[in-house]
């Protein structure tokens, strides 16, 4: 990943490097987690990059931090790190749909339609009745590469089970 600068108040020229070595230690993370986030919100994408990388540099167990900093990277076009972010918090979390969701979609950014197809495949194989936001995301994404039998017996499944819920609401 690319060297940043920090917050001013840091002062000049010191380098996501030096971030230890400044007290910056795990305590401050959710701190620059936050950050990172208002600006992401506000799409102030290399605002919000430089303090979600501080964020994580501080703390390599933030796995939010990481989600959001493999989202900002892939806002950014900069497919490869949040390949390698959202790999680290499957390594943490081997069952995080959302990780595995955008990993696939980074993955096809990249051209490298293998990996986005098992990427997918893994959220299918979690959440095989599709109740997780992410896991939709998945399946549309599956049927968009071709996966049509998947995709569309995951999309058909959620269909009955929102037809379901429907039902059981309007019986109250």
């Amino acid at each position: 990943m690319r060297n940043v600068k920090l917050p001013s108040d840091f002062g000049d020229g010191a380098t996501s490097n030096d971030a230890r070595r400044l007290g910056m230690d795990a305590a401050r993370a959710p701190k620059l987690l936050g950050m990172a986030t208002k600006a992401y919100q506000r799409q102030k994408l290399d605002m919000a990059y430089d303090a979600a990388f501080l964020a994580v540099s501080c703390d390599r167990h933030l796995l939010d931090g990481w989600l959001l900093l493999g989202g900002i990277c892939a806002n950014l076009e900069a497919y490869a790190e949040a390949q390698e972010c959202f790999r680290t918090v499957l390594t943490a979390q081997p069952d995080h749909l959302g990780a595995y969701a955008a990993l696939g979609e980074v993955s096809i950014a990249l051209k490298d339609f293998s990996g986005a197809t098992q990427a997918l495949q893994k959220v299918v194989q979690l959440d095989p009745h599709g109740k997780n936001e992410a896991s939709l995301r998945a399946r549309m994404l599956l049927v968009s590469r071709g996966q049509w039998k998947l995709g569309l017996q995951a999309l058909s499944a959620m269909t009955q089970l929102a037809q379901k819920a429907q039902q059981a609401q309007a019986k109250k």
